[in-house]
Parts: C-alpha cells; sequence; structure tokens
C-alpha cells in the first residue's frame, strides 16, 4: 500500500487554514506525515501527547530517530551509553506507539554511513534496541546499492525486518 504524506505539517501554506491549527489542517488532507523535529531533539511528552490528541484516530507519524542514533552526531554528548539514548527515545514515544499513531520510525543515515562490517553490525544494533518497532532505513551513501552490494542489502533488510526508504530527489 502506498501512504502519502509530507515532511512536516507547518510549511504548506495551502493547506494551513488558521496558523494555531496547523497540524489539524494538516491531517484533514493527508494520513500521515514525516516527523523532522525528532532529529534535532528528542521531544518531550507534552508534545508527543498534544500530536496524538490533536490528529484523527488513523493518523500516524513517521518520527525521525535522534540524529545521535544514526550517527550524524556522537552520542557520548548527552547519553551515558547507546543504550539509554534508545531507551529514552523509545520511551518517549510509547504513547504515540500504544495508540497506533507511528507508521514507522525513520533512520535517515548521513552520505559517510557506508556499507561496512561496522556499520552492518550497527543496523543489527539498531534492530535489537528498537525491538520489534517498525523501522525505515533511507542510506544517503550510495555504496549500500553499488552492483556488489545491492542484493545483500536488500536481503539484509528485509531479514532485519527494516523497510527501505527509496527517495526521489529529481
Amino acid at each position: 500500500m502506498i501512504t502519502i504524506g509530507l515532511t512536516g505539517w507547518g510549511d504548506h501554506p495551502t493547506i494551513t487554514l488558521e496558523n494555531s491549527k496547523k497540524l489539524e489542517n494538516y491531517s484533514s488532507y493527508f494520513p500521515v506525515v514525516e516527523l523532522d523535529t525528532s532529529f534535532y531533539a528528542i521531544p518531550p511528552q507534552k508534545n508527543i501527547s498534544s500530536w496524538i490528541e490533536k490528529t484523527p484516530e488513523a493518523f500516524q507519524f513517521i518520527p525521525k530517530a535522534y540524529k545521535a542514533m544514526t550517527q550524524h552526531k556522537e552520542w557520548i554528548e548527552e547519553f551515558s551509553s547507546v543504550e539509554q539514548m534508545f531507551e529514552i527515545f523509545n520511551k518517549t514515544f510509547e504513547p504515540m506507539v500504544v495508540s497506533n499513531k507511528v507508521k514507522a520510525f525513520l533512520f535517515q543515515f548521513p552520505p559517510y554511513f557506508d556499507c561496512t562490517k561496522q556499520n552492518v553490525a550497527y543496523l543489527r544494533r539498531v534492530r535489537e534496541l528498537m525491538k520489534d518497532l517498525p523501522v525505515a532505513i533511507e542510506f544517503r551513501s550510495q555504496s549500500w546499492f553499488t552492483e556488489q552490494n545491492k542484493e545483500k542489502t536488500l536481503d539484509f533488510l528485509l531479514q532485519q525486518h527494516f523497510i527501505n526508504v527509496i527517495v526521489d530527489q529529481l
């Protein structure tokens, strides 16, 4: 099934009827939205609760993994361990998961996250720490899809129950 949504709900003036009700307006047009804010900081619980309350029952979010979870920055600056970072992230989004408001968690890896044994091991760790939650993987390095790696990458994603994200950037 194809589900169409946009990145964020605040930057679309053609569907924003009232500035104070941007999410409500957006969710009356689309069934899903990418939650970009969680990449920059793990949001407070009050924000999660508010987003749940402001959207229709069937509406879902695709929260982006926090940037240290995708190796855009060092986790050690804020957390005592990788496990603690994932635990806090998962606990924060638990109300959204329980409310069936999460379509998938988006792990958007940087261009320097190449297809290496070390990074494959990290992806296995991501699966372990995200438990059975739906996880979508977006590689920004083409090394994962070279002729040599493409089939192995797709098989690995399937084995780990990851969703493969393909970005259309014309």
